[in-house]
Formats: C-alpha cells, sequence, structure tokens
C-alpha cells in the first residue's frame, strides 16, 4: 500500500496579495485626508444616535476630546434656534433623500459659545431607512458677522442719504 503518486495544488496569491497592500495604502490616504482636512467632518450612526468618528477639525471646532465627541447624541450641539432647521433635514432625509442640500446650523461648543456652520450630509440608507449620515462641517461665523456688518452699513447709508439736509446757514428756500 503505497502511494501511486501526488498531487499537488499551487495557488499563485501575488495579486490578491497587491491588492490587499493597494487597500490599505488607499485606507491610510483616506483617513488622513479625513483628519488632516481643514474642515470638521464626521460620521454618526442614525439607529444608535452616537458619533461614530471625528476629525481633529471638528474637535477644535467644540472644543470637545474625541472620546467626548464620540460618546455625544450628534443633536445635542444644535442650538435651539436652530432646531426647526434640523427637523426639516430628518423630514428630507426619512422621505427617502440620501444627499439633502447643505443646510446652516447654530452650534454649541463645550464651553457654550456659539457659532455658525455650513454642513453638507450624505446619508446611507438599508432597506429604505437611513443607516448612517457622513457629514462635512464649515465654520461659516465670520461670514456671517460680516453679512451683519454689512447689512447695518447698508441701512445706515440709506438712513444718511435718504434723508434731506437741512438748509445752510444763509441759504433761500423757495
Amino acid at each position: 500500500s503505497h502511494p501511486a503518486g501526488f498531487i499537488e495544488i499551487v495557488e499563485d496569491v501575488t495579486e490578491r496579495k497587491k491588492a490587499e497592500e493597494a487597500l490599505r495604502e488607499s485606507e491610510e490616504r483616506y483617513r488622513l485626508l479625513v483628519q488632516h482636512a481643514p474642515a470638521g467632518i464626521y460620521e454618526f450612526d442614525m439607529e444608535t444616535m452616537r458619533f461614530t468618528s471625528v476629525n481633529d477639525i471638528m474637535c477644535e471646532y467644540t472644543g470637545y476630546t474625541r472620546d467626548e465627541f464620540l460618546a455625544m447624541d450628534p443633536w445635542e450641539l444644535i442650538a435651539d434656534e436652530s432646531k426647526k432647521t434640523r427637523d426639516g433635514l430628518l423630514e428630507e432625509v426619512f422621505s427617502g433623500n440620501p444627499n439633502p442640500a447643505p443646510v446652516e446650523y447654530k452650534i454649541r461648543s463645550k464651553n457654550n459659545r456659539e457659532f455658525w456652520v455650513l454642513v453638507h450630509s450624505r446619508f446611507s440608507f438599508e432597506n429604505g431607512v437611513p443607516k448612517r449620515a457622513t457629514t462635512v462641517v464649515h465654520d461659516i461665523t465670520a461670514i456671517r458677522q460680516a453679512e451683519e456688518e454689512k447689512k447695518q452699513l447698508e441701512e445706515i447709508a440709506h438712513l444718511y442719504f435718504s434723508t434731506p439736509s437741512p438748509p445752510s446757514e444763509g441759504a433761500v428756500i423757495w
């Protein structure tokens, strides 16, 4: 009872190893891009209502550490005056829109400072239900302040130029 022969099976895994390495490199580039992007970026789970990732800029904006941020309910950041805007966004998302238009919110930092942000969100759905959100946030407080100052200056200019000047001394009025 001696073996009559051998069967050898050889599989070339070179291509699979190259693909795995390329995937690892791509994931690392993506992680670095998100971490060092010049905007706040976070993701949250719509079922648990918890953040799942956050970059350094979002932590800088809000004053929260990464761990504090990840333990929060995403809606805790939104100031009272922006809750209607949030509700409108949620209504749009739950009606099936995965890519709603950007919205402006006033949010609250850890030290209760309120500031304006422009929020771009994309939602992922499973069986028609929103499950996750990926969000990019830009602090637009300076823009909002400049708009308000411009409006005030326009009002002052309008009042100044639309009010008739009193006659100067010695002027003859007909």
